[in-house]
């Protein structure tokens, strides 16, 4: 697993991160590149797409949210294809939280990591800090059960 961002990435995301509390994260290969444009025009609705961060996995998805200046870091991720149910699961496993650990580990900011196919129809923030002044620093959604958490659901 790598282990850091480069020196050039890390004076990046320094500067971007810059008078950001949070940023608004995900992770996308060229499949889903698109998808990416997408998440980013969703932002620009609630007015949070300087806050926009994705961690690409291949350049192709690189360079194209790159041309549509979004904000985005290369991390390597030598994923063949991406269509396929399975193929997305096992790529999900090896290289979706890469980005999310680094930057966690390396820089001093709140994430919202979110799946690239989410659409913001309003800022998340608000719902987010009231729930950070319950005692919570940790919050999820998901489309998965957890049955073995919840029972009766």
């Amino acid at each position: 697993m790598l282990e850091k961002f480069s020196n050039e990435q890390t004076l990046l995301i320094t500067e971007f991160l810059q008078n950001k509390k949070y940023v608004y994260l995900t992770s996308v290969t060229k499949e889903f590149k698109e998808m990416a444009l997408n998440w980013y025009i969703s932002l620009k609705t609630i007015q949070s797409e300087h806050l926009a961060f994705v961690v690409c996995v291949d350049k192709e998805s690189y360079d194209y949210l790159n041309q549509h200046g979004i904000f985005c870091v290369f991390l390597e991720g030598n994923v063949d294809s991406n269509e396929k149910g399975q193929e997305w699961i096992e790529n999900e496993k090896k290289f979706k939280l890469r980005g999310l650990y680094l930057l966690f580990k390396t820089f001093d900011v709140d994430i919202v990591f979110s799946d690239v196919d989410i659409v913001f129809l309003k800022d998340p923030i608000k719902k987010l800090l009231r729930e950070a002044e319950q005692g919570w620093d940790w919050v999820v959604m998901s489309d998965r059960k957890y049955l073995s958490f919840v029972g009766k659901r």
